[in-house]
This record gives structure tokens, sequence and C-alpha cells, in this order.
């Protein structure tokens, strides 16, 4: 089973290069991820010539409440704009839910794949 989640890479400057996603603590993937730190995360182009890039690494998961409103700020901007982040991030940063941000180990990416 899948579920789409939000994403973002972390912002320059960076001092890392990790995925950031944010989720359900009591959910599937945040019960599995408190259990084993490794990951998965697919992302696809639906249209043609199709393509898509799977990332596998490890993930620090936190519910630090600070940490929750700073990125669901920033995931918030990305999926509905600058004029909504501060909004998104107190209905989706708050009690329930937790970052995920994600060391990649391997990629595993195609392009064209309808060529």
């Amino acid at each position: 089973m899948s579920r789409s989640v939000r994403t973002r890479k972390t912002p320059p400057p960076a001092e890392d290069d990790r995925a950031a996603v944010a989720g359900e603590k009591n959910g599937v993937k945040g019960r599995n991820l408190a259990r084993d730190g490794r990951f998965a995360l697919c992302v696809d182009e639906d249209r043609p010539p199709y393509a898509f890039v799977l990332l596998r690494g490890h993930a620090e998961v936190s519910d630090n409440p600070d940490d929750m409103l700073h990125w669901g700020g920033l995931l918030g901007a990305r999926y509905t704009g600058d004029h909504r982040a501060e909004e998104y991030a107190a209905r989706n940063g708050g009690p329930g839910n937790l970052l995920v941000r994600g060391r990649v180990d391997k990629v595993i990416a195609f392009d064209g794949i309808a060529d």
C-alpha cells in the first residue's frame, strides 16, 4: 500500500543533503519508521515519456514541536504557496504529526520509460 506524503529537499544553505517529509505519528508509516528507520521513497513523473526516481536510506524521526512548525511551514509553502504556509504549519505541524528527515543511501532512476 502506498500513500502520498509531503516532501521537500533540504533547502540551501544546507549542511547535508537529506530529504524531508511530514506524516502522522500513529499512522502505518510513522509506526514503521519508529520501529525500523529504513525508508524507500519513489517520486514519479506520470506524463509521457514517464520517469521515476527511487530513494532508499535511513530516516531520523522527530516530533519536536519547533522542528514540526518550521518544516510544516516549508512544506506548506511548497504545496499551498507562501501565503498559506503558516496556516499549513499550524494544522500539520502540531501534535500527532512527525518530521522524517532521510539520509539517502541509494538512488535508482529511469527517464524516458516509454521511449
